[in-house]
């Protein structure tokens, strides 16, 4: 679909796939997600979470993302405000996949949703789930979701509703401008586990903040590897 009128044109000519697939040599199978302009009008567009098969191209099954995060029935999903942002994780037969708005249009909050490569079932979790609370997105710069494969999913998010100073074992609803980590419970549910707080500098206007996701999670080995190359 085409960008929204009146905002920063940073995805030009149109917009689609905002965030970098991932490939499961398995099956042979490339997930990606999609924005599509399938509604109604152009205030009503559609995201889907696309398998395709890797050697034809073919799609094999979509499911659109929709629906209510289940740490906040009260939201529902906004295909028009929400752009996928970070790249794809698939771990033990799942996508997830990170939201963030798309230039600040608002309203929008951070979600992970989850699908099932099987079962097609999807889940939904904001890290903004108070009833006023917003922002948050799950930016990353394009990198992905993290995972060490036991449950956990970690990621950052970007300025919204940051977390009180203090041990992270209990997270608050808001976790903007945080690390998170979410725990798999069963039937998918997702649900936060801990969080880390950044130092944010909320004085300073949105334009020049730093946000603490603009880099994504990387791996430990691949952080002390950039130390010693002389790189942060």
């Amino acid at each position: 679909m085409a960008p929204r009128p009146g905002l920063r044109s940073d995805l030009t000519p149109s917009v689609g796939i905002t965030s970098t697939p991932i490939y499961d040599p398995s099956t042979g199978t490339v997930y990606l997600v999609a924005l599509v302009n399938d509604g109604p009008n152009v205030g009503e567009p559609h995201m889907y979470l696309y398998a395709l098969d890797a050697q034809t191209g073919a799609v094999q099954w979509r499911v659109m993302i929709q629906g209510s995060p289940v740490n906040s029935p009260g939201g529902t999903f906004d295909a028009l405000s929400e752009r996928q942002r970070t790249g794809l994780l698939l771990v033990n037969g799942t996508v997830y996949m990170g939201f963030a708005s798309y230039c600040d249009y608002r309203t929008y909050v951070g979600y992970v949703a989850g699908v099932s490569t099987t079962t097609k079932a999807l889940t939904l979790w904001s890290d903004e789930a108070g009833l006023t609370d917003t922002d948050g997105g799950i930016w990353q710069s394009g990198s992905g979701l993290m995972s060490d494969g036991n449950g956990r999913i970690f990621f950052t998010s970007g300025n919204g509703v940051s977390p009180a100073a203090g041990p992270g074992g209990r997270p608050p609803q808001e976790l903007g401008d945080s690390t998170v980590r979410l725990s798999v419970g069963s039937g998918g549910v997702l649900s936060s586990a801990d969080c880390g707080r950044a130092h944010v500098r909320a004085a300073q206007p949105r334009e020049v903040q730093r946000d603490f996701t603009r880099r994504g999670r990387r791996p430990a080995r691949f952080r002390r590897a950039q130390r010693r190359r002389g790189n942060t």
